[in-house]
């Protein structure tokens, strides 16, 4: 067995979890489901998928796409600082955020 193995009770093997993506951290502590970031988050890509179509925001590739996402997600993020309360934009800015990074590979050529 190598260094980066895991033993487990009853003689199971696994590797390491080292150098890997932990999106197990990404879930909050004592934080109920409906309230946690990633629940809000889903929540808010199903009215879109219901308001657009499902995975619409996959459809833009182009400079005033990309520019757009941007601004969407600097007002969102200034709201969300702001304590404005109208929307959840705090889950909007990272859409945007979202948005504008899948977009920005696009026009890049790397997806």
């Amino acid at each position: 067995m190598g260094e980066s193995m895991t033993e487990f009770q009853g003689g199971g093997v696994r590797d390491s979890q080292e150098g890997k993506p932990r999106f197990d951290l990404l879930l909050e502590d004592r934080v109920p489901y409906e309230h946690r970031f990633l629940t809000r988050f889903a929540r808010r890509m199903a009215e879109g998928a219901e308001k657009y179509e499902a995975k619409n925001w996959q459809k833009f590739s182009d400079q005033k796409a990309l520019d757009r996402a941007r601004a969407s997600a600097l007002r969102h993020m200034m709201q969300f600082l702001a304590g404005e309360t109208d929307e959840e934009h705090d889950v909007a800015a990272a859409f945007n955020l979202m948005a504008a990074s899948y977009i920005k590979g696009r026009i890049e050529g790397r997806w």
